[in-house]
């Protein structure tokens, strides 16, 4: 009965430890894993092939190592070298029972009861270390002896029987460094109680100098490298900065949150202002008290009259005087205020912009800027794109009389003055005249078409209140002979009253100013018509207008007709020296006058179209007129504009003793390149136009658009 109940016992015991061994590489564990079916497959596969779970002379499980090891192998992601060798494994035979051995002493049971701990064999945990600070190996720190010594109490120096005594500031200062540099810890310890002496006196986080043997050291405290005020003047970004940061490159709010993250994992939690999707809120809605929404029924496409959404400034002054008022600008300083009102990225736009009249330099190009002036400092000036405010926006409408005269009803820009910033199509519109291609298209005198050419022209200028009398006369005289037609040529096409709320006896060379972009677009584009035309009319001609626009790096547009952009006919302008030389190569002189035509307006927009005057700008709009002339073709009103009024309202304008500035002061280009940036941010809210939603939608992008441009 004894002898049954040791084989039983040596039995389970044996297999409890075959289950402690790893059959790969025969070390023990507590984490170990029974062979199941599918190590069975991956061990007969790829180790052992005659391997059997139930043969008690091998262990029967597998560790944790070895059984990703045989994954891997099986998956084809390691190769089957990384595996042990299977040779090495180690076939045992139970030992037998008997009365003096009552335990097995089989190799696998061996491995499974060896216990390091007591046999001299290692630690499984280290000896714990005694308190306090550990033993210097140096107990005095490298310092002399201690013994006494007869000192001077003004320089420090060791006083005795043949030793030197100079009793200088200099010696004073050289013995106290000696004695610093015994004692290394104490050195910086006495290093930084001056650097905190010094900062305290000069401000925290701030940049002061340290006395040296020679050049003053500049030191900077607060901004430690890798932590997480390493940011500019060690301090955390701003969200009025971060607003910036996301107006210039666009960003929807998804991707500014998505921003803020990646510098808060690069330079820590506190490198950007806390709270700052609630700031960035708070920044959005600034304006929100100033903007309401209404339905009015408008002229849209194809004649059709719908209803829209309008949103619009309920009182314009107020919120020019909180933008003026958060930008430190007045009136006083010679600020222009320019309303604008454009078509453009399916919108119809009422804009309001603030030029300074110290901002009159041109942007230069290539120039450098410093951190210290801030990033893209060119974008934020007053009078550009990111600093515009929208008044009033409507979707899908057109630039019609009924539709500007709903609007400005709505706006009521009264109390403040301002000038017209529109193009000739709309300039036209808003004073009440027929448009360009009528017998009187010019919106600043009455010369009719057929004498923009003619020498002995006499250009009258009109007012407000003689468009305002002809109108009446007009609508008058059309009452009494209806239902015949009345040519509105006799009363120079003035057919309604004025929408400007101006005195009559105003000029509308003072209201509206010449429109700087639209006239060298229109310029510009026509000389270049008019080159193509005469190349093309030639025999033989080795040249075309392409092979300029090639050398110039430029493409013939698809949009608007063909017609060249602005930087397009800046490029064209500033290529007329390649044309002329072309033109020289290949013997075309028939069209070197249209070539001289082009260098003379270069020159009249050199000269007057910047923000400032430079340059006798009237003789070079004289020699303009005569190059022009000399071409034989028509006189557009854009170039009559450019013959007759640039000068006019540059003179009319300017002040004397005061710098002159130019037509880019009064420019239009602000609010056509408000198109581009409205469109950026409408892509964050735009929804279906027949949406429920969707005058609130826009309602909140224009409160936001013009909140983020305070």
């Amino acid at each position: 009965m004894y002898k049954e109940m040791s084989h039983a016992t040596h039995a389970l015991s044996h297999e409890e430890n075959r289950l402690k061994i790893c059959l790969l590489c025969y070390k023990k564990g507590s984490s170990m894993q029974r062979i199941g079916n599918a190590s069975l497959k991956r061990i007969q596969a790829h180790f052992l092939p005659n391997y059997n779970a139930n043969d008690e002379q091998l262990p029967a499980a597998l560790c944790a190592r070895c059984n990703k090891l045989l994954a891997d192998v099986d998956k084809g992601i390691k190769a089957p070298n990384v595996l042990p060798n299977s040779s090495e494994v180690v076939k045992v035979s139970p030992t037998k029972i008997t009365r003096q051995s009552s335990s097995c002493a089989c190799k696998i049971c061996e491995t499974a009861r060896f216990n390091p701990i007591g046999k001299g064999l290692g630690k499984w945990k280290p000896e714990p270390h005694s308190l306090g600070r550990p033993a210097c190996s140096d107990p005095d720190h490298g310092l002399p002896p201690a013994q006494p010594v007869v000192i001077c109490q003004r320089c420090h120096s060791m006083v005795g029987r043949g030793l030197p005594h100079y009793c200088t500031q200099t010696q004073r200062r050289e013995n106290l460094f000696s004695k610093l540099s015994l004692d290394r810890r104490g050195a910086e310890i006495h290093a930084s109680d001056v650097i905190k002496a010094k900062a305290a006196s000069t401000g925290s986080n701030s940049r002061f100098q340290l006395a040296t043997r020679g050049r003053d050291l500049t030191v900077c405290v607060g901004q430690r490298a890798g932590s997480s005020t390493s940011m500019r003047g060690g301090c955390a970004v701003p969200a009025e900065e971060f607003s910036r940061f996301q107006q210039t490159l666009c960003l929807s709010g998804r991707q500014t949150k998505l921003a803020a993250q990646f510098f808060r994992a690069w330079k820590g939690r506190k490198s950007i202002e806390p709270n700052l999707r609630s700031k960035l809120s708070a920044i959005d809605s600034a304006l929100d008290d100033l903007f309401e929404l209404t339905n009015l029924e408008m002229d849209c496409a194809k004649g059709k009259r719908e209803m829209r959404s309008i949103v619009f400034c309920t009182d314009p002054l107020a919120l020019i005087d909180r933008v003026m008022a958060r930008r430190q600008v007045s009136a006083d300083d010679g600020a222009l205020i320019k309303v604008g009102i454009d078509s453009g990225g399916g919108f119809l736009k009422f804009c309001v912009s603030i030029v300074s009249a110290q901002g009159l330099k041109d942007q230069p190009t290539g120039s450098r800027s410093t951190y210290a002036e801030g990033a893209c400092r060119f974008h934020f000036e007053d009078g550009g794109v990111r600093k515009l405010l929208l008044l009033a926006i409507a979707e899908s409408v057109s630039e019609s009389y009924d539709n500007l005269q709903q609007i400005l009803n709505l706006l009521n820009l009264q109390g403040f003055s301002f000038c017209a910033a529109v193009d000739m199509k709309i300039s036209n519109a808003i004073l009440g005249l027929q448009c360009c291609s009528s017998t009187h298209p010019c919106p600043w005198c009455e010369t009719a078409r057929i004498d923009f050419s003619n020498p002995d022209r006499t250009n009258v200028l009109r007012s407000i209140g003689g468009i305002r009398l002809q109108a009446f006369e007009y609508q008058r005289t059309v009452e009494e002979k209806a239902p015949r037609n009345v040519s509105a040529a006799a009363f120079k096409n003035c057919v309604r009253p004025p929408l400007l709320e101006v005195p009559d006896s105003t000029m509308v060379l003072q209201a509206i100013p010449p429109m700087g972009l639209h006239l060298l677009l229109g310029v510009t584009n026509r000389l270049f018509e008019e080159l193509e035309t005469q190349l093309r009319g030639l025999e033989d001609c080795q040249i075309s207008t392409d092979d300029w626009l090639q050398q110039l790096g430029l493409r013939r547009p698809l949009q608007n007709g063909g017609n060249f952009a602005g930087n397009a006919c800046e490029c064209l302008l500033n290529g007329v020296d390649i044309l002329i030389a072309m033109l020289a190569q290949h013997n075309v002189f028939s069209a070197m006058p249209v070539a001289h035509a082009l260098r003379c307006f270069r020159d009249v927009k050199a000269s007057c179209f910047g923000m400032s005057v430079c340059g006798d700008f009237e003789n070079r709009v004289r020699a303009f007129e005569q190059a022009y002339i000399d071409l034989g073709i028509r006189v557009t009103p854009k170039v009559h504009a450019v013959i007759d009024h640039v000068v006019q309202f540059l003179n009319m304008s300017n002040l004397a003793g005061e710098p002159k500035k130019g037509l880019g002061f009064w420019s239009e280009q602000v609010v056509e390149t408000a198109h581009h940036d409205f469109s950026s941010m409408w892509q964050d809210f735009r929804i279906d136009f027949h949406h429920p939603s969707y005058p609130d939608r826009l309602r909140k992008c224009v409160v936001a658009y013009c909140s983020r441009h305070a």
